[in-house]
């Protein structure tokens, strides 16, 4: 169009009229321009004009109300719908919300959109994840994570919105328009009910049907999203149909609870229970079941009787030995189980304890306690021990019996009264059997009586091993007898009593000797005569009198037929010289013959033996060679004393002195020479040894001192070239230091000694001063000290020796260094130390100075402030403070040990948990001057119970020391506060023909307050019936205990009347018993119970389960009631013959709870010859003596076991085979039912066959199958000592020894064998004195016992014996004593030890000439 323009001249285009913009927004002009020619010419342009828009209208909207609806969880973002407004102008418009809070916003394009939701957000991964308030929501701001709350969409909140949308143009006037919006919101189940998770304690004895708690989830949603049903998931540890859960969330207990049966640690269970809302959300909760224990268990016994032993001289506390009586309790160790024992009977004179902890019985510390004050066999305690669980507190209580048995203790040996004894004479013809001796004995333990015995045993006489009389058992042979009578009591202590019996003697037997013989010669060597020997032994006479208790007298009657005084005489039977015998006096004849008597001397008249024995003297060397000082020329002469044989005979050596060999000495004329040439330069002396020796080897040394004699051959010469010599610093002038034998050139050395002369002195700095923290170790000053001598009387060493207080400083010896050795403290310790110092130097003698040292200690500031003991840190400050504000609520004491500013301390507040009520201001403050603690606002329990508050102590030291207490503030309560009852109205049922009084509902009112004040009381005050029908409606209110006034609330409560289910099931037919075989497969039903429910319906239909068991499981229960076996092989009768089991069965009611009945059902296991016999694992062994006779019980019996029962466990036994020996074994049988083996054949020879092992079987009497078992018992035969000891060789021939051989020269050795063993084979030799030559052959003869040797014990004289005829005995060491002897001939051979003699001296006969 051309709109209202047109061309004004030639230049202008005039606006003609108005424009508007929004009917025309631009214009498109062809502009002519024409020339005034002729013909006239025309050009053309074409000129847009825009139209510049004026903000000249208003907008406006298409409606003006607009209506939508948006579920409540409409995320951010979402269109809600769109407003449609409008503006004719060219800039456009904009939206925006008029109205505040509402969770909506609107774009540029105005489009409603949701600006509201939940929002899940996780603020760290350390936290866990919560669920923030749905009333906001929250945006993310980047690095700080801010959270800033926005309004959000909740029907819970506002089911509806409506607000105004305005619209505005971008004109200069903005001009606006306003449109209404109207939004409802659509409930979503967007909350999942949630438990808060807890635990709860219930008693195992809590009754069934009991209402544990209640264990609700939240769920905020409404609308029916609201929490619908509650239901247990699972429960730990097996304990399914323990519990169940009601409409309610009231958690139910179904079947009893059994605190010992929980194996799990804590005993608890742990309830995982669902909570569905109407949307079908789910929530899982859990809820921890603690079972506490219930004392219900009686404590038990391991034993109805138990056997102990203690010695009647145990010290107090010693424990009894043996298995100590233990009870045991199921229920928990910590209280109910634990138990305490005593004594409640038997202990007489309360000589035992117990320990009431562990039930060891143990002495008391009661003197008195004697074995012999008891009578045997009753030597015992029978004690009554009483268990009480609880500690002592029971209950429950068990007893058992224990008999503790005394054992003797030894007191003493047995003692004699009197311990020494004679008896009256006994008359030699006295009979056997005669009483000689009955003593008295004492003995402290009366009840161990001993057993008499003569120690040796003596063959005249017998005792009584019960009573100790003494018999005669032999005629006497001695005149008198001493006995040991010994009595040994059961320890083996002895007492002893010497026991004399004399016998009256009749002289009637002639003396006899056995040595000497009839033509005896003894060989005597001389006496020494430089030491005389004598008297010297030279023949022990063996003489016997066959009458007993006869004194023979011996004595020397004549000598060589004199009967003058002789050089011989007689000490008992010894016969000896009292005179020295000299072999060089005699001459030609070197023997004596002695005449020699031999009396019995009575009684009455004597009986006189003379006997005739021959003396021969034999020489002996008895002088040395004797080299006198005179004899030590150049020939050396040694004479000799001695004659006969070459004993005077003499031969000369050199023993020393010759090493040089410059000498040599003739042997035998002793003639001294020199064989070298001598130089007296050399050695001017030689000390030569000469030795002399006879010839049996007596010898005799002297020193021959050989001088040479000087020569003049030989220049002078010095002996030292250098002579050394000291003296002292402190030698006065002209003293002699050194001298010497003429004018030597020499040199000569002297040196000075030094001798102390000087004390140490002290210089240098005497006082300082050091921090009290100063660090050990610190070195402080050198103190310095000079000493004016040298070397070792100038070394000077230090040391403290005194004020050092603590030893808390040292002195290093040889430097002086000053040292801090232990921690100072100016605070508590000295301030000033005054060390004494000394100075030693290390000269002879030692010189010493003192000095004191000054040190100083200066304070640190090395204390914190401390806080006084008696301070309390936990202040209780009530809610309801008076008094006014600030005020203070404690005053703390704090002290600081340091001095000066060090010691001053100010306070401040460190830190304070919590604010006042406005919940901006602190609620308390602390003097900085005395640390006390200002209240300043007024407290409210309900907004904060409790404040920790952290108080800091600084003391004015540099740097400063602090510390800090924590102070918790508890705020006490005032009633304040109204009782509520939560959210109402309520909710209740009550099951039908509920009884009155019948608790219908509990509605927890809870009380901000606490104590007393929060105590609510509640009463129904109205219950009415609405319509007869189901429901009731009634009211309740509750009131507070609080003081000084009391507060109330109110709440309506709405009961449903609910159906009841009121019969419990029953069992018939009790008691039950079931009967189930050993070998039984599994799932075998051996019992079907009987159980009735008067309910019907779901209220009677059962269910069974097995809720307890002894010993353990191996059964299962179907809902029919039918008990089976869980799995074959479970059962063993032998281990559990019976089982207990407690069988619950529960209807399926709800109304009222499940109803539950329980009963025992004992079931009895079955025997079935499942065992076989067996011997045990211990190999068995019997011992029998060879001599024992038919019938005679070999040990004890040998048992074998079978833990079946009856029949099955009864056994036969029988000898099965003799496995060792293979063959001819035969000799036992064995009792078929008491296992005792005997000998079948009394012909049992250890020598024969000394170990039999045979096989045994054990053999049941089960009916069905019999079971066999098998054992192997060893016998061994004991040795009796039924064999005699038996000569290996004779020995009556062959035997020989020389004459005159000396004593111990081995003559033959007899040997025996013996069949038996041990001490029944051990031989034991003597010769046999009553036969033959016994006697005479053991006076030449030794046989050892034991080894069988025969040695001779005195030389023999061929001429005086050619032979020795005699019996050796050999007697074993067996009971009785076996005995063998041999007839043994030792025949003497001839050494040429004689001269020829001629019978006489005169000689006269005729020759015919």
């Amino acid at each position: 169009p051309t709109g209202p323009f047109e061309v004004q001249s030639c230049s202008k285009i005039i606006l003609t009229g108005p424009l508007d913009y929004e009917t025309a927004n631009s214009y498109d002009l062809v502009v002519m321009a024409t020339d005034r020619g002729s013909p006239k010419r025309t050009g053309s342009t074409t000129v847009t004009i825009f139209v510049g828009d004026v903000d000249d209208n208003a907008p406006y909207c298409v409606t003006y109300l607009y209506s939508w609806s948006v579920p409540e969880n409409t995320a951010v973002g979402t269109s809600v719908g769109s407003v449609n407004c409008k503006d004719a102008d060219s800039a456009g418009v904009t939206y925006s919300i008029v109205s505040a809070g509402v969770p909506f916003k609107v774009t540029t394009t105005g489009e409603i959109q949701g600006n509201g939701g939940k929002l899940l957000y996780v603020l760290s991964e350390a936290e866990t994840r919560k669920q923030l308030h749905r009333n906001f929501r929250f945006y993310l701001f980047t690095a700080h994570q801010q959270l800033n709350p926005l309004p959000a969409i909740d029907y819970e909140t506002t089911t509806s919105y409506e607000f105004t949308v305005r619209t505005t143009d971008r004109g200069t006037f903005s001009r606006t328009a306003d449109a209404t919006v109207r939004i409802a919101v659509t409930p979503v189940n967007e909350m999942t009910p949630t438990f808060a998770n807890t635990s709860i304690s219930v008693a195992e004895s809590t009754a069934v049907g009991t209402k544990l708690a209640s264990f609700t989830a939240t769920d905020t949603d409404t609308g029916g999203h609201g929490v619908q049903s509650y239901s247990i998931k699972s429960v730990t540890i097996s304990g399914g149909g323990l519990f169940g859960i009601d409409g309610s969330g009231g958690i139910l207990l179904l079947r009893q609870l059994d605190y010992e049966s929980i194996a799990a640690t804590p005993k608890q269970y742990v309830l995982t229970t669902l909570a569905v809302d109407g949307g079908s959300l789910t929530g899982v909760g859990q809820l921890v079941i603690l079972v506490t224990d219930v004392n219900d268990n009686k404590p038990v016994f391991g034993s109805r009787a138990y056997n102990l032993e203690l010695s009647e001289s145990a010290a107090t506390n010693t424990v009894a030995t043996g298995t100590q009586p233990t009870a045991t309790d199921a229920d928990s160790s910590a209280l109910y189980g634990k138990i305490k024992y005593s004594i409640s009977a038997g202990n007489t004179g309360s000589f035992l304890q117990i320990d009431s902890a562990s039930g060891s019985i143990s002495r008391s510390s009661t003197p008195g306690l004697n074995y012999e004050s008891l009578t045997p066999p009753g030597t015992y305690y029978n004690l009554t021990i009483l268990a009480v669980d609880e500690n002592g507190a029971g209950p429950n209580t068990a007893s058992c019996y224990v008999k503790v048995n005394i054992l003797d203790a030894e007191e003493g040996a047995p003692a004699f009264i009197p311990s020494v004894a004679t008896t009256s004479p006994v008359l030699e013809s006295a009979p056997v059997g005669t009483l000689v001796y009955s003593p008295t004995v004492s003995h402290v333990d009366k009840w161990d009586l001993p057993v008499f015995s003569i120690s040796p045993a003596d063959g005249n006489f017998s005792i009584d091993p019960a009573t100790g009389k003494v018999y005669l058992a032999d005629y006497e042979t001695a005149t008198s007898h001493t006995l040991k009578v010994v009595a040994t009591d059961k320890n083996s202590r002895t007492g002893t009593l010497t026991l004399t019996v004399p016998v009256t003697n009749v002289n009637e037997f002639m003396p006899s000797c056995s040595t000497p013989g009839s033509t005896t010669t003894v060989f005597l060597d001389e006496n020494d005569q430089t030491s005389p020997s004598f008297p010297k032994d030279v023949l022990a006479f063996v003489c016997t009198d066959a009458d007993a208790g006869t004194s023979l007298k011996l004595s020397v009657s004549k000598v060589d037929g004199a009967a003058a005084s002789t050089p011989y005489d007689f000490l008992g039977n010894t016969l000896r010289t009292n005179a020295a015998i000299n072999y060089e006096s005699y001459s030609l004849r070197y023997y004596n013959v002695l005449e020699i008597t031999v009396s019995d001397q009575g009684p009455g008249t004597a009986n006189i033996l003379t006997v005739t024995l021959t003396i021969s003297v034999n020489p002996v060397n008895e002088f040395p060679p004797v080299i006198t000082a005179s004899s030590l020329t150049t020939t050396v002469v040694a004479p000799d004393s001695d004659t006969g044989l070459n004993h005077g005979t003499v031969r000369f050596a050199l023993l020393a002195g010759n090493d040089k060999g410059y000498f040599t000495l003739n042997e035998a004329t002793g003639s001294l020479r020199s064989v070298r040439n001598l130089d007296r330069e050399d050695s001017a002396t030689y000390l030569l040894t000469v030795n002399a020796t006879d010839g049996p080897g007596r010898s005799a040394t002297a020193t021959m001192t050989v001088s040479l004699t000087d020569v003049n051959d030989n220049l002078p010469s010095f002996t030292q070239a250098t002579y050394s010599v000291s003296v002292v610093e402190t030698a006065s002038d002209g003293a002699t230091i050194f001298s010497f034998a003429g004018q030597p050139l020499c040199r000569v050395l002297v040196k000075v000694l030094e001798v102390n002369t000087a004390p140490p002195t002290f210089y240098g700095t005497a006082s300082i001063s050091i921090a009290e923290n100063t660090a050990v170790g610190t070195r402080l000053l050198t103190v310095n000290a000079t000493d004016l001598d040298s070397g070792s009387g100038g070394l000077v060493t230090f040391s403290l020796v005194s004020g050092n207080t603590d030893s808390a400083f040292s002195i290093g010896p040889t430097d002086g260094i000053v040292t801090i050795a232990n921690v100072l403290d100016c605070d508590f310790g000295p301030r000033k130390y005054l060390l004494g110092v000394e100075a030693r130097d290390s000269g002879t003698p030692v010189k010493s100075a003192t000095w004191t040292l000054t040190v100083s200690v200066l304070d640190v500031n090395d204390n914190s402030p401390t806080w006084n003991s008696s301070n309390t840190y936990t202040l209780t400050v009530s809610e309801a403070l008076s008094g006014g504000l600030p005020q203070t609520v404690y005053t703390p004491a704090v002290f600081d040990p340091d001095s000066g500013a060090n010691g001053s301390v100010t306070f401040s507040l460190v830190s304070l948990t919590g604010t006042a009520p406005d919940g901006t201001s602190p609620a308390f403050s602390v003097s900085a001057a005395t640390g006390a603690i200002v209240a300043e606002k007024m407290p409210d329990r309900e907004f904060l119970e409790t404040y920790y508050l952290l108080e800091k102590a600084c003391d004015g030291g540099t740097p400063s020391l602090c510390s800090s207490k924590l102070f918790t503030i508890v705020i006490s309560d005032a009633n304040d506060n109204t009782p509520s009852f939560g959210v109402c109205p309520k909710e209740a049922t009550v099951y039908e023909n509920s009884p009155t009084n019948t608790l219908v509902a509990t509605l927890p009112a809870s009380d901000r307050d606490k104590d007393a004040n929060a105590n609510a009381q509640i009463s129904l005050y109205s219950l009415v019936t609405a319509d007869g029908g189901a429901s009731s409606a009634g009211g309740k209110f509750t009131v507070d205990n609080g003081s000084p006034s009391k507060n109330t609330g109110s709440c309506l409560l709405n009961i449903t009347i609910l159906d009841r289910n009121d019969n419990a099931p029953v069992f018939g037919g009790l008691p039950i018993t079931a009967w189930v075989s050993e070998d039984a497969p599994g799932g075998t039903v051996f019992h079907t119970l009987s159980v009735t429910d008067a309910d019907i319906g779901i209220n009677a239909e059962l269910e069974f389960s097995i809720v307890h068991f002894t010993p353990a499981n191996s059964f299962t229960m179907s809902n029919a009631g039918q008990l089976s076996l869980f799995s074959g092989g479970l059962l063993d009768r032998e281990t559990h013959p019976s089982y207990n089991i407690t069988v619950l069965v529960a209807d399926r009611g709800t109304a009222d709870g499940v109803q539950t009945a329980t009963t025992t059902v004992s079931i009895n296991i079955g025997d079935v010859n499942d065992n076989t016999p067996t011997f045990g694992s211990v190999p068995v062994s019997r011992s029998v003596p060879e001599n024992s006779v038919v019938d005679f019980n070999v040990g004890a019996p040998v048992l074998a076991s079978d833990p079946d029962s009856g029949e099955n466990a009864s056994l036969t036994y029988k000898i099965d085979a003799v496995l060792v020996p293979t063959s001819g074994g035969d000799y036992f049988k064995i009792h078929p039912t008491s296992g005792q083996i005997q000998v079948k054949v009394g012909s049992l020879d250890r020598e024969a066959w000394d170990t039999y092992q045979l096989r045994l079987l054990a053999i049941d009497n089960g009916i069905a199958l019999k079971r066999t078992g098998t054992g192997t018992v060893t016998i061994i035969i004991t040795d009796v000592n039924d064999n005699p000891p038996v000569f290996t060789a004779t020995y009556d021939t062959g035997i020989s020894v020389t004459e005159n051989s000396p004593a111990g020269t081995k003559v033959v050795t007899f040997t025996t064998t013996d069949r038996d063993i041990g001490d029944n084979a051990i031989a034991l030799y003597r010769i046999d004195s009553t036969r033959l030559n016994g006697s005479l052959a053991a006076s030449y003869f030794q046989l050892n016992a034991t080894s069988g040797i025969l040695t001779v014990k005195t030389p023999i004289d061929r001429e005086t014996y050619a032979s020795l005829e005699f019996y050796v005995i050999a007697e074993d060491k067996g009971s009785p004593v076996q005995t063998a002897s041999t007839r043994a001939v030792v025949t003497v051979n001839d050494v040429n030890d004689n001269a020829p003699t001629f019978a006489k001296t005169f000689i006269s006969t005729e020759m015919a000439y």
